[in-house]
């Protein structure tokens, strides 16, 4: 009976341990964003699964049409980082108007009428009238 005594307490102390850990694991942060939004869901989108969602629905782009387009994400974004505050949404909708014409200035034929029927991202889908 002494001999169980111990072991009991071995038990205990190793399944309590366990637990423990067992929690500690579930209290970890969240592993950092990746993929489309760096910054969260409504953060902007990486150049790169930019260029994958169009990818997805005009078929595949050459790399000459992948590099005008990734200076063209960078100029964007350049220009709104320069946007004053008191120039408000209406400047960041031009910007991204004049970014989306860019974009479909460097497309195919094809590629601009699959480009155009794609989703925008924004309010359920809807394309910024």
């Amino acid at each position: 009976m002494k001999l169980c005594r111990p072991l009991l307490a071995a038990c205990a102390l190793g399944l309590v341990a366990q637990t423990s850990s067992l929690l500690a694991e579930d209290n970890a942060p969240p592993p950092p964003p990746q993929g489309e939004h760096a910054k969260g869901p409504r953060g902007p989108m990486t150049p790169e699964a930019y260029i994958q969602r169009i990818e997805k629905a005009v078929g595949p782009l050459t790399t000459e049409q992948k590099t005008k387009i990734t200076d063209i994400l960078a100029d964007t974004k350049k220009k709104m980082e320069s946007v004053k505050p008191d120039e408000g949404r209406e400047k960041f909708r031009e910007l991204m108007q004049a970014q989306q014409a860019a974009v479909r200035a460097v497309l195919t034929a094809e590629q601009q009428t699959k480009f155009d029927a794609m989703p925008r991202p924004g309010p359920r889908g809807k394309r910024p009238e």
